[in-house]
Parts: C-alpha cells; sequence; structure tokens
C-alpha cells in the first residue's frame, strides 16, 4: 500500500513519513477513528514505507525487494492478527486458517469494514480475536527479522480481543526486541484494554475531508456528479459509509416516491387513493416501513433546514430539491417537532410489530391537520 493510493489524510501522512525519515520510530503505534476513514491503509501504508529500502518522492518505491513482497503481502516480516469467528465446521480456529482470504480483501479492497469481512468469513456477525492468537504471536516474534529490516504486527481491530489475549501480549508490547512494530487499527479506542492503549503512540485519523472523498468517488466513473455530492455529504467522511448509502441509494428513491405521496395525500386526505397506497406499501418488508419513518424524518429535517437559506447544511439529492422547493413551504417551527415526534414513534411501533397499515391511517389524519397549520398563530 502507497501513501498515494490513500483517500485525502495528507497531514497524517506527512506525520508519518517524518517519524520514519527521522529514525526515530515507536514501537507501537495505534490508529483510531471512525470506520472507513483509512486507518488500515494508513497503517499498510507505514509498513511498507518503514520497509522500503529506496524511498523517494514521499513513498515507498514499489520496486525494491520489500516492496515487491509487498505486493501480495507475502512479506516474512509482516503479520496480521484480525477478528474472525471459530468454526470447527468451517475449519476456522485461528487467523492463520483465513489469513490468505483477509489479504485478498484488503489488497482489493483496503477500507473494507468489520461487517462486510465477517460477512465474507463467517455466517456469525461477531468476530473476535481469541486468546490462542497471542500465543501464536509471541512465537512468531520471538525470531528476528527475516529480512533483516522491521518485524511488524498489524492487528486490525484490538478492540474485538479477548482480556486475557491482551493481557497475554501486554509483555510483548512493553518490552518489544529491536526493530520491532506493533501498529493497532481500532474504530473504539475506548474499548481497548487501557494498559496497551498507554504503551502505544495514539494517532488519531479524522473523517476523510468531502474534497478528496469526491475526487476519490469521481475517479470511479460510476455514478453522475450530482449524485456524487449527494453520496458524500452523506458518508460523514467515511468510504465505509459511502459505500453504505450507496447500497441504500436505489432504495431511499423508492422511499422518497411513497414520502411525496404520503403528504400529498396527507394534505388532500383522498380516502380512495389513501386505500391504494395502504395496499401497496403493506406488501414492503419490515424494514422497508422502518427506513420510511428513518427517511420521513430525515427529509423534514431537511426541508425545515432549506427555510434556513443556508444551501451548505442540506443534504438532499437533486430530486429531493426539487420536491423540498415547493414542500418546505408546509414546514415550519409549529410543526416540524410534532411531525418528526409522529414519525419516530411510527419507526418505533413497525419494531414493535404494530400493524403498518393502521399505523399509517393514524397518521394520515395527524399529518392532515399539522401540514394545514397556520405559520403564524392566530
Amino acid at each position: 500500500m502507497f501513501f498515494k493510493d490513500i483517500i485525502g489524510q495528507q497531514p497524517l501522512q506527512q506525520r508519518i513519513r517524518s517519524i520514519i525519515d527521522s529514525g526515530k520510530v515507536p514501537h507501537a503505534l495505534l490508529f483510531h477513528g471512525p470506520e472507513g476513514v483509512g486507518k488500515l491503509p494508513l497503517a499498510l501504508a507505514t509498513a511498507q514505507y518503514l520497509c522500503c529500502t529506496d524511498r523517494h518522492d514521499g513513498d515507498a518505491c514499489g520496486k525494491c525487494p520489500s516492496c515487491m513482497l509487498f505486493k501480495n503481502f507475502t512479506h516474512p516480516d509482516i503479520h496480521f492478527a484480525f477478528p474472525i469467528s471459530k468454526s470447527k465446521e468451517a475449519g476456522v480456529e485461528s487467523c492463520a486458517d483465513v489469513i490468505d482470504l483477509f489479504k485478498s480483501n484488503i489488497l482489493s479492497n483496503p477500507y473494507i469494514s468489520i461487517n462486510e469481512w465477517m460477512s465474507i468469513c463467517s455466517q456469525s456477525k461477531m468476530g473476535t480475536i481469541y486468546t490462542s492468537e497471542a500465543e501464536d504471536i509471541i512465537r512468531k516474534f520471538q525470531f528476528k527479522p527475516y529480512c533483516g529490516g522491521y518485524k511488524i504486527l498489524i492487528m486490525w481491530l484490538p478492540e474485538k480481543m479477548q482480556t486475557p489475549c491482551a493481557n497475554s501480549l501486554l509483555k510483548l508490547v512493553e518490552e518489544p526486541a529491536p526493530n520491532t512494530l506493533f501498529l493497532f487499527v481500532s474504530n473504539d479506542i475506548e474499548s481497548v484494554l487501557g494498559t496497551i492503549v498507554s504503551r502505544c503512540q495514539p494517532i488519531e485519523v479524522p473523517p476523510i475531508d468531502n474534497a478528496s472523498l469526491r475526487n476519490w468517488a469521481v475517479g470511479l466513473n460510476k455514478f453522475p456528479t450530482e449524485e456524487v455530492d449527494f453520496l458524500v455529504k452523506n458518508s460523514s467522511g467515511s468510504v465505509s459509509f459511502f459505500n453504505d448509502s450507496l447500497s441504500e441509494n436505489n432504495q431511499n428513491k423508492i422511499i422518497f416516491e411513497y414520502f411525496q405521496t404520503f403528504m400529498r395525500l396527507a394534505w388532500s386526505l383522498d380516502v380512495e387513493k389513501i386505500r391504494d397506497f395502504l395496499d401497496e406499501i403493506q406488501k414492503e418488508s419490515r424494514e422497508t416501513h422502518i427506513l420510511f419513518f428513518k427517511n420521513s424524518q430525515r427529509l423534514l429535517r431537511e426541508n425545515f433546514i432549506l427555510k434556513l437559506n443556508e444551501p451548505q447544511l442540506s443534504y438532499m439529492s437533486d430530486a429531493e430539491m426539487q420536491f423540498a422547493s415547493k414542500f418546505s413551504e408546509f414546514i415550519h417551527e409549529r410543526n416540524v417537532v410534532e411531525m418528526m415526534e409522529e414519525f419516530e414513534l411510527a419507526e418505533a411501533q413497525v419494531q414493535q410489530n404494530v400493524n403498518v397499515r393502521i399505523i399509517l391511517f393514524h397518521l394520515f389524519f395527524i399529518f392532515y391537520k399539522l401540514l394545514h397549520k397556520s405559520r403564524i398563530v392566530q
């Protein structure tokens, strides 16, 4: 992994290069921050840059023997630890059993999320770094570096370590052999064992800036510009959230159609059309019903914000913005809070398996009154 391939994070890249170039490399670095902001790519690029024998232009050369071994993560002095779910049926008892699968996935997607990884390597959504993994790590780090440089452990998500595992590694992290480097990559530093954290130099990785995330997304050549802008705004500086937003985007378009229809029918209270609407939406899944009420809260909030004349605060697609140009006139300080609360309650009721038809029928009459509520107190 090269620094040049990381999305944004230029200040952190420069900081890491400066540390390595100074020759005063700490024995343990802890990259921490939100999921999908580039912590694992930074750790991978750090390892390659440190081991490269011909660094230039602020990056690894890509041609020296060490860099050639990094291409497929076959470098004998780079070791990985990551969450798995043990399964005798699947023959998975340790990281070693799925190491090739893990390497191939981070090669193709170094921004992989824990949910993506667990869905690939296991039927379970729960991942753990087991105590037995510590024994394997300690054994490997008893030996000197094979290539004569650094021996490096990249541990992805140390917060997933069982407590005995973390305690077993503590002495190794406290008193490492010369030319040993531990790179911990955490989504939740508060859940990492405190004694491990205290022995690392923390590096907080912030969300990716929107400009860098947008340039990356545009470079994929998969989406129209206006769709990219909408997805980036809703990604909170995270590649993982961008991908989640992308997978939800098509469904969100259907949800938005339901939102428009609901509001128009709530305004007119056309009983025949309401019956047709209820027949149609009742066929959708429970997850879609939940997403409808959740997205309806977002759209109400965005329509209210639109009235503040602050377009940079708007997180709506072009189609949503077009609808809001007229609909937002009916959303104001005298009805928006009550509308939001009604949708929030409806979402909770669906989660409790209340019939969505009954919920929506009740909401139509409430929203009829709220939409016709005057902005000015009479």
